[in-house]
């Protein structure tokens, strides 16, 4: 908002997955059942950039939004008995980020 490659800015972002999950005996649902499909969505962040000497610097982003999961779920042990489709909305966090920058000048 302020100066270039310092202090606050907001951003839009997208998120965009495919996921093959199943078999997982520390979680219970996922120990019986297979899931598999994608999900997309979009979200706005807030971030702080901070400074680090005159070529560096480093960026703190915290975002949240909304996003569409598809999925197919089936038997975890038996490959092909399908137990249906469905889809879910979640609201919610969707991005969390540190990250450090070199400037090339």
């Amino acid at each position: 908002f302020c100066k270039t490659f310092e202090r606050s800015y907001l951003e839009l972002h997208g998120v965009y997955g495919e996921f093959n999950v199943g078999a997982l005996r520390i979680i219970p649902q996922l120990k019986r059942e297979r899931y598999w499909g994608n999900m997309y969505g979009v979200g706005l962040s807030y971030g702080y950039q901070l400074p680090l000497g005159k070529r560096g610097g480093v960026e703190f982003s915290i975002g949240a939004g909304w996003v569409r999961i598809n999925y197919n779920r089936c038997d975890a042990w038996v490959c092909g008995a399908d137990l249906g489709k469905a889809h879910r909305n979640y609201f919610g966090p969707t991005k969390a980020a540190i990250t450090f920058s070199y400037y090339l000048r």
